[in-house]
């Protein structure tokens, strides 16, 4: 039967080449996520695909409605640690992911940026945003000061920081990391590396 479902998903993607090659749950380590989250590792297929020759691997739900709200936080928490993404599962499902996955993953950015700093920055504890006491400019001299960046490294363009890239300050690591591990969704600001293109 399960042979039979990746055949017909493998019609309904209307493309089996090099690019995408969906198959049945392979990955132990995300199928024990899965079954951690109470959900069936059965419910989904992996479909392993490369874009710019980076992987590109994602699930695709054969259920039409979304799992209650803790499932879907426990499945985007166990998927964005595994570096998968959710597709092709029906629009309902996808938003409820979307939703679920947004929230997953500002806690593990805040937590790769606390790692970092506790990593490069041990015994020091970076500025922390206070509504009302700090206006975004303000508390960008402080990441500035804390990092050890030149003064005006982090532009504030709206309700954003632009980190800059490593050609251009050499703190910008340190900078992207301490923003990060402010909790800039809870504070509404957001923080914008520099793009590698």
């Amino acid at each position: 039967m399960k042979e039979l479902w990746l055949f017909a998903f493998c019609l309904l993607l209307a493309s089996c080449d090099a690019r995408v090659k969906p198959t049945a749950m392979t990955d132990n380590r995300l199928a024990a996520g899965l079954r951690a989250c109470g959900i069936d590792p059965a419910d989904a297929v992996q479909v392993h695909g490369r874009v710019n020759g980076k992987p590109d691997d994602y699930l695709v739900f054969r259920r039409a409605e979304p799992y209650p709200d803790t499932k879907m936080r426990c499945l985007a928490r166990t998927l964005v640690r595994a570096d998968y993404g959710v597709r092709k599962s029906g629009q309902p499902f996808e938003e409820a992911y979307a939703s679920a996955w947004k929230a997953e993953f500002a806690i593990h950015i805040r937590e790769r940026a606390t790692s970092w700093l506790r990593e490069h920055r041990p015994g020091e504890s970076p500025p922390r945003f206070v509504p009302g006491q700090h206006s975004l400019g303000n508390f960008a001299r402080e990441l500035e000061k804390f990092c050890g960046a030149r003064r005006g490294a982090l532009s504030v363009e709206q309700a954003a920081f632009q980190v800059p890239p490593p050609e251009d300050e050499p703190q910008s690591e340190c900078l992207l990391a301490a923003a990060l591990a402010a909790n800039p969704e809870k504070h509404g600001f957001a923080v914008q590396p520099a793009s590698y293109e």
